[in-house]
């Protein structure tokens, strides 16, 4: 037992696999394996355990993510992922065995062959970090078609009914709230988020969303906090990223894409992009497997449109207001209920709403138009002021979403 702590130790952390002293939660499960001999004993130290393992996953990603952003050599991210992933595996397995130490069978197996087990995926192993050939690529399994039947946002807004998406600026929280508050949205409605990469002139949002970037970028590390969000947030509903252009340039749109494309994100809407960058950020992001939703604006003349909408994928995102962010005023559905058959008409692709869709009755009359509506100032001005009303406020925007459309005339 000594010599395997010893080894997941170093694997885990990066160190020799010497005869030095254990980081003590560690070193205290392995003194405890001496003493408890008791069923009841066993499971916890198996339990935590692989609570540890899970601790050391996290590290691990979090230098798998420095590893882009220092733009090491691609195999050391890659491994880095690897070494995630069995991390998280091993982790898994000690869960469902570990209930079997609280219940020891009371009769001894006799010897001789024992049953075959169902086929399952192959037991983790651990590489130690030179072990380079060792460890395979990943970048094939992670490849997604932009149009693939199993692609959840495709699925997702294939459905008959209008979906709801939920709009979430990284970085505004700690990480642990962050994950909290995603977790509760997701629990009570939101069928897909976007996350907002913090900018400093967000000159197409409104008050709201400005101050909360301002406030994430005052927190620093912003990019950081957007993969963790990405992370946490694609593990629960299909997730995009929206951004401005003047991040994904100071990035570089491959870095970027690739990025958020490990991270999880289905694909990225660059809100802003500017028509002589169009083609490169489409490149980029269609070899990182990435959506790349556009944003067309209602002033758009039909001579215009094509160009606006080529290479389009995932979305056409038609605002329901032409003010920023935020607004809160009467929405003009004829001139929407236009814009989007017009958007049809030109593309196949779904079409999806934002900007101004302030209420749930407004939600309700928006979403006959549209096959998702999403919500941002209001779950962002509650998330800012009183994070604990956003759960009820997303609840009833999925309520409504959900409540028959009444037949009023458009007005």
């Amino acid at each position: 037992m000594t010599v395997f702590a010893q080894a997941l130790h170093a694997h885990l952390f990066g160190l020799p696999a010497d005869d030095g002293p254990l980081p003590t939660a560690l070193d205290a499960l392995l003194q405890a394996t001496h003493t408890a001999t008791a069923p009841e004993q066993q499971t916890p130290i198996l339990r935590q355990l692989a609570d540890q393992l899970r601790s050391g996953a996290e590290i691990i990603q979090r230098y798998q993510y420095r590893a882009h952003w220092d733009r090491l050599p691609a195999d050391v991210a890659e491994q880095l992922r690897d070494a995630h992933d069995q991390a998280q595996q091993v982790a898994q397995t000690l869960d469902l065995v570990a209930p079997a130490f609280s219940s020891p069978p009371t009769t001894p197996v006799p010897p001789g062959p024992q049953p075959r087990r169902a086929a399952g995926p192959p037991a983790p192993q651990l590489h130690r970090p030179d072990a380079t050939t060792d460890l395979p690529r990943q970048h094939a399994r992670r490849e997604r078609h932009p149009l693939a039947t199993t692609d959840p946002l495709h699925t997702l807004l294939a459905q008959p009914h209008c979906a709801l998406g939920v709009f979430v600026p990284a970085g505004l929280r700690t990480a642990t709230a962050e994950r909290q508050h995603l977790d509760q949205l997701a629990q009570v409605g939101a069928d897909l988020f976007e996350v907002g990469l913090a900018t400093e002139d967000a000159f197409l949002d409104g008050p709201v969303i400005q101050a909360a970037y301002h406030r994430a970028l005052r927190r620093g590390n912003v990019l950081d906090a957007a993969v963790r969000a990405i992370e946490h947030a694609a593990g629960l509903r299909p997730t995009v990223v929206m951004t401005y252009w003047e991040p994904v340039s100071r990035h570089e749109p491959e870095h970027l894409a690739r990025l958020f494309a490990d991270a999880g994100a289905a694909g990225v809407m660059v809100v802003d992009l500017p028509a002589d960058q169009t083609g490169r950020w489409h490149d980029a992001a269609t070899d990182a497997g990435l959506h790349t939703p556009r944003l067309i604006p209602r002033t758009t003349p039909a001579a215009g449109l094509p160009a606006a909408i080529d290479r389009a994928s995932g979305w056409l995102y038609a605002p329901a207001s032409t003010a920023p962010t935020g607004y809160r005023g009467p929405l003009d559905i004829p001139a929407l209920a236009d814009f989007t058959q017009r958007l049809r008409a030109a593309s196949p692709l779904p079409v999806v709403s934002g900007v101004g869709i302030s209420t749930p009755a407004l939600a309700t009359r928006v979403a006959p138009l549209v096959d998702a509506v999403v919500i941002g100032t209001p779950v962002v001005r509650a998330l800012t002021t009183d994070p604990g009303q956003a759960p009820a406020l997303i609840a009833a925007f999925a309520k409504a979403l959900r409540t028959p459309t009444s037949t009023e005339p458009l007005a």
